[in-house]
């Protein structure tokens, strides 16, 4: 009777190795789509961020203007470059692709006067965005 011996493998066969190269190539797209996800998502919240801070500031500057120049300077429908209105802080200079602010009024004549202040700009991917603060002033 002849002796059968175990026969040791060593190693991995090709098609371990290509399943092993999938399953891993397969763990890094998905690693490298969350990462993509979040640094968009981080970009959006970064251009949402600074509309929120221009649009504040363009209420603040609206508020500190006297009562009968308002729709003097700040004419309605008429982009207005809040950059130029602010301090030269550094910070405050941070413009968005194709950024656009403007101003509309109910009614000029009345009082108080009721505005809306509107912000549209084009995200770093393309999107139209649009972003808006209503208030009003008493004399």
């Amino acid at each position: 009777m002849a002796v059968r011996t175990k026969r040791r493998r060593n190693g991995y066969t090709f098609i371990e190795v290509i399943v092993g190269i999938a399953l891993m190539v397969i763990a890094f797209m998905g690693l490298y789509g969350s990462t993509h996800a979040s640094a968009q998502l981080r970009e959006t919240a970064k251009e949402t961020n600074v509309s929120a801070f221009k649009l504040q500031n363009t209420m603040e500057y609206l508020f500190s203007v006297p009562f009968d120049d308002i729709t003097t300077i700040l004419p309605a429908g008429t982009p207005i470059d809040i950059v130029a209105l602010m301090d030269s802080t550094a910070g405050n200079d941070y413009r968005l692709v194709d950024e656009q602010i403007t101003i509309a009024y109910e009614d000029v004549d009345a009082d108080p006067i009721k505005f809306t202040i509107t912000i549209t700009w084009a995200t770093r991917f393309g999107t139209p965005r649009t972003a808006s603060l209503s208030s009003a002033r008493m004399r």
